[in-house]
C-alpha cells in the first residue's frame, strides 16, 4: 500500500483534496498525468537512449500551504517480525524511481482501478519539480500547442541573461514570494531561479499577472525602503513608521518616528505586513506616502553615497552599508 508520512504519521491525499490543491495547474483530469524525469537527463549513448538520473531521494523537508515545515517521506509500509518475535516497521524505498522510460503515469479519471493519488500529491510538492522532473501537459490541438511553446519560451527567456526583460534577483525574490515560496533570500540564487521559473512555467497567466503588476513593484520599493532603514514595522502593534535622524549630519543613528504612524496592518494580514502595506499603498493611500517614501530612498541613498566612510555607489555597495545603521526602536 502506498502512503505519504507527514512527520511520522500517515497523511494520505484523496482525489478531491488533490484537485482542490492544484486547481491552479491548468490540469486536464480526464487524461493521462505525466511526471517525468527532465530531458537534460536523457543521454544518447551508442544510439541506445539512456537515463542518467531516474530516481529522487523518498524524503523531503517541506512547508506545504502555509504550514511549518514538515517531514515528507513517500514509502511501502510492511510489519516484520524483529527480535523476541516483536514486530518491526520497515520502509521502502530507498530511492522513488521513475522507471525505465523515465516517467510516472497517472490516470485519475476513473480508468485505473488503483490510482496513486499518495505518490503524485508527493512528486507535486517536491522541491524538485521543475528542477529534476516536470509535469507533461499535453496539448489540446496543433495551434494551442504551437502558441503555448511561444509563451513558455518567452517566459523561460525572462529568466535567462540573453533576455532584454530579464528578471533580476531583486525582483526574482519578490516573484518568489508571491509564489509562496519559503525563505526565498536563504535559498542560492541560481536554485531560487529555477524554482521560480518552474512555478511561472507551471502556471504562465499568474506569473504575467504577478509579473507586470503595480503592487509587485510597491512591494520592491517598500523592501529597498526597509533595507536602507527608511522604514521601520513594529510587530508588536502592527503599525508601519518612518524613521529620521535627530542629529541631521548623523545617518548612522536613527529614531523610529512614533508622532507619525504609516499604516497599521490588519490583524489577520499580521503574518505578510509587507503585503498589506503594499495594498495599502497601491490602493488606497490618500496621503501621498508612496511618493515621500520614494523621496526618502533617494535622500537615504544620497546621504550614503555621500558619507565619507562610504566607498563604492552601486546598488548592493549601498544596502550593505544601510545595514550599518542603527535605529532606536519604540
Amino acid at each position: 500500500m502506498s502512503n505519504i508520512l507527514k512527520n511520522k504519521v500517515l497523511s494520505n491525499p484523496t482525489l478531491e483534496e488533490i484537485k482542490l490543491q492544484f486547481a491552479d495547474e491548468q490540469i486536464d483530469w480526464e487524461r493521462s498525468i505525466k511526471i517525468k524525469i527532465h530531458d537534460r537527463y536523457f543521454v544518447m549513448d551508442n544510439g541506445v537512449l539512456n537515463i542518467v538520473r531516474k530516481s529522487v531521494e523518498p524524503v523531503y523537508n517541506k512547508s506545504i500551504n502555509g504550514e511549518a515545515s514538515a517531514t515528507y517521506r513517500y514509502f511501502e509500509m510492511e510489519s516484520v517480525r524483529g527480535e523476541g518475535a516483536k514486530a518491526a516497521t520497515v520502509y521502502s524505498p530507498d530511492v522513488v524511481n521513475f522507471g525505465n522510460y523515465g516517467e510516472f503515469t497517472f490516470d485519475f479519471s476513473g480508468n485505473d482501478s488503483n490510482p496513486n493519488y499518495s505518490l503524485f500529491w508527493w512528486l507535486m510538492n517536491h522541491p524538485m519539480l521543475g528542477i529534476e522532473f516536470d509535469l507533461v501537459r499535453p496539448a489540446k490541438d496543433a495551434q494551442n500547442a504551437f502558441e503555448a511553446e511561444r509563451e513558455r519560451l518567452k517566459v523561460e527567456n525572462m529568466f535567462m541573461t540573453k533576455s532584454p526583460a530579464y528578471i533580476d534577483d531583486e525582483k526574482l525574490v519578490l516573484l518568489a514570494s508571491a509564489f509562496k515560496i519559503s525563505n526565498a533570500k536563504s535559498i542560492p540564487p541560481m536554485q531560487l531561479r529555477l524554482q521560480v521559473k518552474a512555478k511561472a512555467l507551471a502556471d504562465i497567466p499568474r506569473f504575467k499577472k504577478l509579473h507586470g503588476s503595480k503592487e509587485l513593484e510597491v512591494k520592491a520599493l517598500i523592501q529597498e525602503a526597509v533595507d536602507l532603514k527608511v522604514l521601520y514595522y513594529n510587530r508588536s502593534n502592527n503599525t508601519w513608521y518612518y524613521t529620521y535622524a535627530p542629529d541631521a549630519g548623523n545617518i548612522m543613528s536613527l529614531v523610529v518616528d512614533t508622532n507619525r504612524p504609516i499604516y497599521v496592518v490588519k490583524p489577520h494580514m499580521a503574518a505578510n505586513p509587507n503585503d498589506d502595506f503594499a495594498i495599502f499603498l497601491d490602493e488606497i493611500d490618500g496621503n501621498g506616502h508612496l511618493g515621500v517614501i520614494q523621496e526618502c530612498i533617494r535622500n537615504r541613498k544620497d546621504d550614503i553615497v555621500n558619507s565619507p566612510s562610504k566607498k563604492g555607489t552601486g546598488q548592493e555597495s549601498i544596502r550593505k552599508f544601510a545595514e550599518q545603521i542603527i535605529v532606536t526602536k519604540p
